[in-house]
């Protein structure tokens, strides 16, 4: 007898991440929080290369640490840094700046090894004709446990002043000496000539990386009757999400004859597990046994799909 329609749904599925609402407003995953914690130090003594001028010589230091969520780039606590130069310049001997952290520009983690780039602007300069307050720059972050030839970490910290391009008062780069970079390798230019001591950066970047999205568990009635009552799913899920979710039932294969539906529902607030009630059920003529095919999924907002769980059963 020939089928005139079926319909096996609506396996409902929501997934959100377990927030503390006291620390995450709803929406944000504890992989939207990324902390970093830095100090970087270089004291160059001899000329280097894309040397100048003495002005370029001297022991400069710089620190800071602060916390920011990945997926809207904001500032969520800290981002302060501060800068020193202590340069054989005659009449900017002692340069200090203290900048902020305004945005995340860029993150990635691989391979043990996390970048991180954020632009920073400066809030505080004791020589503003030079450095003025409000400039804006990029200071990029790398944590990098690996070991160099001399066994320290390949840690490095980078600045860029400007970032975009503006001048100062007396015609020159805004904050223009502050692009430096810092790392523990060994250079003939440095005092002492050893990473570590001469030169160092010590980057720790904690958070940010995604644990999966996964559904651990699905429960769901196998047996409909046709055109009977509709039956109830209960779904639990782990791992990481951004909202809304989408969840998925979808046909793994359909027979001809048989009309199959792809069912997609929305969901904007967090529970686990998620029951979802009257979302299997089939209708048609009946009368004879139909072994049906599918398989649930999430997908979130940022476009991260789950596991795929096969969810067979039949109409009776």
């Amino acid at each position: 007898m020939r089928v005139r329609y079926l319909g096996i749904l609506r396996l409902l599925y929501f997934a959100a991440v377990l927030l503390s609402f006291s620390a995450l407003s709803l929406g944000q995953s504890a992989s939207d929080r990324i902390k970093f914690n830095f100090d970087g130090y270089g004291n160059p003594q001899r000329p280097f290369p894309g040397y100048v001028g003495p002005f370029q010589l001297g022991p400069v230091r710089i620190q800071g640490s602060g916390e920011i969520n990945r997926r809207t780039g904001a500032v969520i606590s800290g981002g302060r840094i501060g800068h020193s130069d202590d340069l054989r310049d005659r009449r900017y001997p002692t340069h200090r700046t203290n900048w902020q952290v305004v945005r995340l520009l860029g993150f990635q983690s691989s391979g043990g090894v996390t970048t991180l780039r954020l632009g920073v602007q400066v809030v505080g300069s004791n020589y503003s004709a030079i450095c003025p307050i409000g400039t804006y720059g990029i200071i990029e972050l790398v944590d990098d446990n690996r070991r160099l030839a001399n066994r320290l970490t390949a840690d490095s910290v980078r600045t860029e002043m400007p970032n975009p391009s503006a001048m100062n008062a007396e015609g020159t780069l805004a904050c223009g000496t502050h692009t430096h970079g810092m790392n523990n390798a060994d250079y003939s230019w440095t005092e002492p000539p050893q990473g570590g001591y001469g030169i160092w950066a010590n980057v720790t970047i904690t958070g940010g990386v995604r644990t999966p999205l996964q559904i651990t568990r699905a429960l769901y009635p196998q047996n409909i009757r046709w055109n009977g009552p509709r039956g109830n799913a209960t779904v639990y899920w782990s791992g990481d999400v951004q909202f809304p979710v989408n969840v998925v039932f979808a046909p793994r294969t359909c027979p001809a004859g048989i009309n199959c539906i792809t069912e997609r529902r929305t969901f904007y607030s967090p529970t686990n597990p998620f029951v979802a009630t009257g979302v299997i059920w089939c209708a048609g003529s009946g009368g004879f046994i139909y072994n049906w095919d599918y398989e649930v999924y999430l997908q979130d907002a940022s476009g991260a799909i789950s596991n795929r769980v096969q969810t067979p059963g039949s109409c009776r």
